[in-house]
């Protein structure tokens, strides 16, 4: 039988890394990020993974200010 898998794991967005060929949770994030990656300028996962960091970055700047 196959494996049982979670509600939250059945409706996670999925992107494909064509470096490793296979299917990767995009909250997850890039499986290799300091690694070289031919396909990174295309690739779904870094951007979603480079937007959130954007995002959490400017909310912190919004609530603390450039000072910290």
């Amino acid at each position: 039988m196959g494996v049982v898998k979670t509600e939250k794991e059945i409706m996670e967005i999925q992107g494909f890394c064509q470096k490793d060929n296979c299917h990767v949770a995009v909250s997850r994030g890039c499986l290799h990020p300091m690694d070289y990656c031919p396909y990174r300028q295309a690739c779904l996962i870094h951007y979603i993974e480079k937007e959130r960091h954007t995002s959490s970055r400017k909310e912190y700047l919004q609530e603390y200010g450039e000072d910290g």
